[in-house]
């Protein structure tokens, strides 16, 4: 019963360091809810190269400035 963001957020309090980066279909995704995390956002639809810059991005440690497509 848990969305994306609750299940990061238990599996970042065992472990800080994890990566995370969040799909989802939801364009309307508030800014409070990506607010104070560092996590990688992709929002769909997206390119497999977005995919995979996104994955870099994550396990880089770098935040995602990505939008969501129109």
């Amino acid at each position: 019963g848990l969305s994306g963001a609750m299940l990061a957020r238990a599996a970042r309090e065992r472990r800080p360091d994890l990566p995370v980066l969040l799909i989802t279909g939801y364009t309307n995704v508030s800014a409070d809810a990506r607010y104070g995390e560092d996590w990688t956002w992709l929002f769909k639809p997206f390119r497999q190269a977005e995919l995979a810059e996104h994955v870099h991005r994550a396990l880089a440690g770098r935040k995602s400035k990505a939008e969501p497509i129109a």
